[in-house]
């Protein structure tokens, strides 16, 4: 519960900053989804217990295919099959965030409803593969099937991404130059290293017995938001980003207070 609440702050601050600032979210590449992981066991309502189950498993793999679009872009990047910034046109832009989303909400949505519709029929109408003993996926193949492979999958197209991105960085002289993909490549590479090895250890802990391991594994799942927050706001830029928000508006309050007073002086003259 701690590591939890203490993630929801963080991501409620990483939110904020990404409202205040539309700079931080121009262009397909600083698109940033924000998850929120409830879990909870709450026997007395099987109902609820059966839909936090379906949502966690939604939202889990939203989070890896999410993680996917970002390595995949900027592998696309620089490989010189997409353009950047200043010369993509806004509705091309548009274009590849609509395919992004839809690729990162719908294939989630897709392997969820399968794994119900298919431990439906297997077991008579009998249950839906979420909640029965647990408020997450009931059966362990379902859950090899549906979170295992996919996670695996996801995780080895990363590594590919990363590591050939890596190599374009190192190896173009227009890559090194252009700081801003630099940036944008190592906040990813940092934020695919702390969740995806977390998730590693939570594969291998699901398969092994209570231990102090687990508590381990389950610390450092609790703090993913912890993680989104130090990747994406704790940098310099957002904190001059601040900065200058704070300094404009202390200059916008002294004007006000400043005017305000002018116009008392000349109420007094006048009277």
């Amino acid at each position: 519960m701690v590591t939890i609440i203490v993630s929801l702050v963080c991501l409620l601050v990483t939110f904020f900053t990404y409202c205040v600032f539309p700079v931080l979210r121009s262009g397909a590449r600083a698109k940033q989804h924000l998850m929120f992981l409830i879990s909870t066991n709450p026997k007395s309502v099987p109902s609820f217990c059966k839909a936090v189950g379906v949502i966690s498993h939604f939202f889990w793999l939203c989070m890896f295919f999410c993680m996917n679009v970002c390595s995949f872009h900027m592998f696309h990047v620089f490989a010189g099959s997409l353009t950047t910034g200043s010369s993509k046109t806004k509705t091309g832009n548009m274009k590849v965030v609509f395919r992004y989303i839809l690729y990162s909400y719908g294939c989630p949505m897709i392997i969820v409803i399968l794994n119900i519709l298919i431990t439906f029929f297997v077991t008579g109408l009998q249950n839906i593969g979420y909640g029965n003993n647990k408020c997450f996926i009931t059966s362990l193949t379902s859950y090899i099937v549906t979170m295992l492979v996919p996670v695996i999958v996801l995780c080895i197209l990363n590594i590919y991404f990363f590591v050939v991105t890596g190599y374009k960085i190192k190896n173009t002289p227009r890559v090194q130059c252009n700081q801003s993909d630099r940036h944008n490549f190592i906040v990813y590479v940092k934020l695919f290293t702390l969740t995806g090895i977390s998730w590693i250890f939570q594969i291998i802990d699901s398969f092994l017995p209570l231990s102090a391991f687990s508590f381990i594994v389950t610390i450092f799942n609790g703090f993913q938001g912890l993680f989104v927050f130090l990747s994406y706001i704790c940098n310099k830029r957002v904190f001059n980003l601040y900065k200058t928000l704070f300094k404009d508006k202390r200059k916008t309050d002294l004007t006000l207070a400043t005017n305000s007073s002018t116009k008392t002086t000349e109420l007094n003259l006048t009277s």
